[in-house]
């Protein structure tokens, strides 16, 4: 209800699915659009990429409209990315049941079908589920390069390790001077944040002018605020930061290594946090084309988060204590950084590579 998606609780997964509790024996996906679609199922019983219309003769829309409350977040879209993580346990505490009656129409076809599938174990559903596809990588980041369509793919899945990234970046930018490779194509879809800074270090490589991801920022500070956060080095007071232009964070030089091909940067609903500034500061400098959905992370959102567990039923929660402007962003036009290209999440890097295409051909 407050409409931060920051401030939120964990749902207690430990303590609801044991190994011996029996479940749904399918695993699902929440797409933007409101539909949701089998990734996995028991046996392949449901194909892959089936759209699932309803289970025990609940539409499936109406299940996402009654999980909507139980989501942090300050937009629609980027709470049904959270349900998208969390639909499994959502439907079990909304929609219990020891059997469960399925309508889904498979790819492709006109008319839908039907199965009863009896909850399984967890145990169960591992021995005789399909293996997952395309399995993520444990890097925050990575990139690879693909010489024959001149292109680098950066694979930027959380925002940590200054240091780490300080490295990498120093690392991916030499390849591709020395490569010669005219296009990177940075992918954010994935990413819910982390540390801003080293959105930073990244930004200094392809921004074409001085920059800050947060140009305003109001800090409130409580003695609750300083117990959770450990320390008293902020007093207890509302503080109000105005970063002037002479702070700018200033681009790398051509001789320092800045990159003058074609960037393009990838996003989804699910890209939050650090990764929405990041979006943001990219297309307010310039810096290239933004392709796919409208980012979770707002231009204007809170930030900066406070762990605890609540004192009687233990949830684990987190709060936020900042709230920020982002580079050039208006108070009176809230909303999160929007493609110069607006596909689905999943057509962002077809759509991306036939300009990549495009540009070799010139």
């Amino acid at each position: 209800m407050i409409g931060d998606g920051h401030t939120n609780l964990v749902y207690p997964y430990n303590d609801v699915f044991t190994k011996e509790h029996r479940r749904l024996p399918l695993s699902a996906r929440v797409r933007s659009d409101k539909s949701i679609v089998c990734d996995r199922c028991i046996d392949s019983i449901i194909p892959r990429e089936a759209k699932i219309l309803s289970i025990n003769g609940i539409e499936t829309c109406k299940m996402l409209d009654a999980m909507m409350p139980f989501e942090a977040g300050e937009r629609e879209h980027f709470k049904l990315s959270r349900i998208n993580g969390d639909f499994e346990a959502l439907r079990q505490m909304l929609y219990p049941s020891d059997s469960f009656d399925i309508t889904y129409l498979p790819v492709g076809a006109k008319k839908p079908l039907s199965v009863k599938l009896p909850a399984e174990t967890f145990e169960e559903i591992q021995k005789r589920i399909p293996a997952k596809v395309g399995v993520s990588p444990s890097a925050p980041y990575s990139f690879t390069i693909d010489k024959e369509n001149d292109v680098a793919i950066m694979d930027f899945r959380h925002f940590e390790d200054i240091e780490g990234m300080r490295v990498f970046a120093d690392s991916m930018f030499t390849t591709l001077r020395k490569d010669g490779i005219g296009n990177l194509i940075i992918d954010v879809r994935r990413n819910g944040g982390g540390n801003s800074r080293v959105g930073d270090i990244l930004l200094r490589y392809i921004s074409p002018i001085p920059f800050t991801q947060m140009d305003r920022s109001l800090i409130r500070i409580t003695p609750t605020t300083q117990r959770l956060r450990g320390n008293n080095d902020i007093p207890a007071q509302f503080t109000f930061y105005d970063i002037d232009e002479g702070h700018y964070i200033k681009p790398l030089t051509k001789e320092e290594g800045h990159y003058d091909g074609n960037v393009y940067l990838l996003t989804s609903n699910k890209t939050f946090s650090s990764a929405g500034s990041f979006s943001w500061a990219f297309k307010e400098t310039g810096a290239g084309t933004v392709i796919g959905e409208e980012t979770g992370g707002m231009n204007v959102c809170f930030g900066d988060i406070l762990g605890y567990n609540l004192p009687v039923s233990g949830l684990y929660c987190t709060i936020s204590y900042k709230r920020f402007w982002q580079f050039r962003a208006d108070e009176n036009d809230i909303h999160g950084t929007l493609p110069d290209i607006a596909v689905p999440a999943d057509k962002a890097m077809d759509e991306v590579m036939k300009l990549v295409k495009k540009h070799k051909h010139k």
